[in-house]
């Protein structure tokens, strides 16, 4: 747990560097522009890609890279160590989980497609109605224009949220998908044991191994799936430019 700590920490610190990093060069970069781009352009594009789009590229693109690595090393060396183990049974529940876990992506893709093109488009106006909203609070104030300015923003702001709400969803759904996919592959390994293994003494073992495996294997796993929806749902981070 203290090594675990350690990783996770030394993770979101540099990560969050990094973070600074781009809003600081955000930043030059808006000072570096022309006077006549800059009084013809919304303020709350500049405002977005400066302090919102570098702490979501982060959160979202850089730790997400950052535990399919790590998460996805400790998969690969328990799977090793049950390869080595005994070749059929892994080659079996590869067989069995791998396509099924496959079959879930291509199920999530398009959904996590259209999501994504709708924050892309969602997060810019939110902020830029906000931004309009403040910007012209005497404006709204003298002429009680309040009401017309909150409902704009109400609108696209209920919208985003909902956007929200799916994505938490999709990562709870995923979880429990990969709960589900282990139970079967505990349960393809009892019958291959009662089956094909003739001592008793063995089978226990190996269900013993296994559950000891999974253990391990299914919190990676998870943290793995929902890294992936984050990537594919946030990919229009990946593009930073003012």
């Amino acid at each position: 747990n203290i090594i675990s700590y350690s990783i996770y920490h030394y993770q979101s610190k540099y990560a969050f560097s990094v973070s600074a990093v781009l809003s600081r060069k955000m930043l030059d970069h808006f000072y570096s522009l022309p006077f006549l781009r800059i009084n013809n352009t919304d303020t709350s594009i500049y405002l977005n890609r400066i302090v919102n789009v570098p702490a979501s590229f982060v959160t979202n693109i850089l730790l997400a890279l950052l535990t399919i690595f790590s998460e996805g090393l400790i998969v690969i060396l328990i799977s090793t160590g049950l390869l080595i183990y005994n070749f059929n049974i892994f080659i079996l529940l590869l067989l069995v989980l791998g396509p099924g876990a496959f079959i879930y992506y291509l199920i999530r893709k398009s959904k996590l497609s259209v999501l994504n093109y709708s924050l892309k488009s969602k997060l810019p106006k939110v902020l830029k109605l906000a931004t309009e909203a403040i910007k012209g609070f005497i404006e709204s104030t003298l002429f009680q224009k309040q009401s017309h300015f909150a409902d704009k923003f109400d609108q696209i702001n209920k919208k985003l949220n909902d956007d929200y709400s799916k994505l938490t969803t999709a990562q709870v759904t995923s979880i429990k998908f990969v709960e589900i996919i282990i139970m079967v592959g505990i349960g393809i390994l009892f019958i291959y044991s009662i089956l094909f293994i003739e001592n008793k003494n063995e089978v226990v073992l190996i269900l013993s191994l296994f559950a000891a495996a999974s253990y391990k294997i299914v919190p990676s796993i998870n943290k793995i799936f929902v890294s992936f929806l984050n990537l594919k749902t946030h990919q229009y981070l990946s593009l930073i430019h003012i």
